[in-house]
């Protein structure tokens, strides 16, 4: 039996937070006379249908976290218009379709999560306009394609989650220029060729998991010098030559 949603409609209402509830059913479309929201927090609920397009007339809005539900269809393309949009959940649902290539305009963006879906089609090269990105997690979908050289241009991520997907070709040189990433997790994809000696330039990285592709080529020297390195992880690959000694092994 589906649960009864209840709304008020003055227009004061900042902050809704019903996580981890057993809320089901589609988004009742009073939900749209919501229009000062800041958060809106339905994580852990087995709510279904799409996403409405009205949210992207919440132009408060800074945290929507849509987490562990039950949610098909796209990712509206109404979302670009969430200038203040900080934090965007959608993992772990049944979303289909591609990222839309207007996410560049949700210039806020600080933690973007889509892992979990059935998501298709390629990394948009936008992405690469998303300057104040920390988070960047599209794992576990059906993603394919080149990674797009704009990554290189996310100088404020820290984490990029993309394993289990279907992304090809090589690993770009501007991968360097991600000064701040602490986590890189690309395994279980189709990426050939060498991981690019500019992988050095990573000082603050500390995982590195590239394992299950199909690099070929040695493994560079310059590794040696991501200083904070924890864990690398390079199996199942086709990697030859020797162990760099700036490893220290």
């Amino acid at each position: 039996q589906d649960h009864n949603w209840s709304v008020c409609e003055d227009g004061s209402l900042r902050i809704l937070k019903i996580q981890n509830n057993n809320l089901r059913g589609s988004f009742p479309d009073e939900l749209s006379l919501l229009t000062t929201l800041t958060v809106l927090d339905l994580e852990e609920n087995s709510v279904s249908g799409t996403i409405p397009r009205f949210l992207g007339d919440f132009e408060d809005l800074q945290v929507l976290n849509l987490d562990r539900n039950e949610f098909t269809g796209t990712i509206p393309l109404e979302f670009s218009q969430l200038s203040l949009l900080q934090h965007l959940s959608l993992s772990v649902n049944g979303l289909t379709g591609e990222i839309p290539s207007k996410i560049g305009g949700m210039q806020g963006l600080v933690h973007f999560d889509v892992s979990r879906n059935t998501l298709h089609g390629s990394v948009p090269s936008t992405i690469g306009q998303l300057k104040r990105l920390q988070r960047l997690h599209i794992s576990h979908n059906f993603l394919s394609g080149d990674l797009p050289t704009t990554v290189g241009e996310l100088a404020s991520l820290t984490e990029w989650e993309a394993e289990n997907n279907f992304l090809k070709g090589p690993l770009p040189r501007q991968f360097g220029q991600l000064t701040e990433l602490v986590h890189l997790t690309i395994w279980n994809n189709t990426l050939t060729g060498r991981i690019p000696s500019e992988i050095g330039l990573l000082r603050n990285l500390e995982r590195l998991e590239l394992d299950l592709n199909y690099l070929t080529g040695t493994i560079p020297a310059e590794i040696g010098e991501c200083s904070n390195l924890r864990e690398l992880v390079l199996y199942g690959n086709g990697l030859s030559g020797t162990i760099p000694a700036t490893l220290g092994f």
